[in-house]
């Protein structure tokens, strides 16, 4: 019982932010579209450089990546074994 009424409750005020927030959701998706409305969107005020990485910084991150997640799946595996065994 307890659970169908936090589901109603949740849709209740889903559907409650939705009656109230439309229309500003659908104007977006309008200035989104490219279509020119009352609000203007201005530049950025600084422009901010791409960091090109060379070949080596990118191996060295994806290696570095490779081996963090092998060190956490086998402390995972490790904590699970102690678990079910102890």
């Amino acid at each position: 019982m307890a659970q169908i009424l936090t589901v109603a409750s949740i849709l209740a005020l889903v559907g409650l932010l939705g009656w109230r927030y439309a229309d500003r959701l659908f104007e977006r998706r309008q200035h989104a579209a490219g279509s020119a409305g009352p609000r203007a969107i201005a530049p950025p005020q600084f422009e901010r450089r791409v960091h090109r990485a060379s070949a080596r910084e990118f191996l060295h991150g994806a290696a570095d990546l490779t081996f963090g997640i092998l060190i956490l799946g086998l402390g995972f595996f490790m904590l699970m074994w102690i678990i079910a065994t102890g």
